[in-house]
């Protein structure tokens, strides 16, 4: 549970697992020996470890160049300070691997950005997209809308109805033909969605 919260980074949901998982060993503390106590965190350790380093956080890298942290572990002297010391642990790991999920949120706008900019004209869709670059429709569509502040079949709508634009400046294609171009289905749906975003039918402009 702990791991799962970790992975996810809900600081504060770790940090009151992590103190229950604490308290069940405080509750036995008077039957088990300190060096009883000390190989259930040298696990506890390992295991948060694996849950960094699936996000590419190296452990040492939180402690600092050299130093072993189960070293450091072993090295403390009360059941007090092992907590102090995983309760920092969690809270700097957690602040990696939110940075880490920011970074790969925004690379993956990016990439969705560069599809919908290059092939509007294409039968996209938010499935289409996501299964294209290996993700999940509904992460797409909530990281999308915290990025740009539009949801994603409005983004398209806007970058279709901009291209349309130029297509009807140069004067060259009817207005049907013009909605094919850039990715509508119909003639009407071309003309509903621009009008819905300038104010004005494709004519008018």
């Amino acid at each position: 549970k702990l791991n799962n919260y970790i992975r996810t980074a809900c600081l504060e949901e770790a940090l009151s697992t992590f103190g229950a998982f604490v308290a069940e060993i405080e509750a036995c503390k008077n039957k088990l020996h300190y060096n009883q106590i000390q190989p259930i965190f040298i696990q506890l350790l390992t295991s948060i470890r694996h849950s960094f380093s699936s996000f590419g956080t190296d452990i040492e890298i939180l402690f600092g160049d050299g130093t072993d942290p189960y070293r450091e572990l072993l090295d403390l002297e009360s059941l007090d300070h092992i907590v102090l010391w995983f309760q920092s642990l969690i809270t700097r790991g957690i602040e990696c691997i939110r940075q880490e999920i920011h970074a790969r949120g925004n690379q993956h706008i990016a990439k969705i950005i560069e599809i919908l900019e290059n092939e509007y004209d294409k039968d996209i869709s938010l499935s289409w997209v996501a299964e294209r670059l290996n993700l999940n429709p509904a992460y797409i569509s909530r990281l999308f809308k915290q990025s740009t502040g539009q949801p994603f079949i409005d983004y398209l709508k806007q970058v279709r109805v901009d291209n349309s634009k130029r297509l009807l400046a140069e004067g060259r294609l009817k207005i049907n033909e013009i909605g094919r171009q850039v990715g509508f289905g119909s003639a009407h749906y071309f003309i509903k969605v621009f009008k819905e975003i300038t104010g004005l039918t494709p004519g008018e402009y």
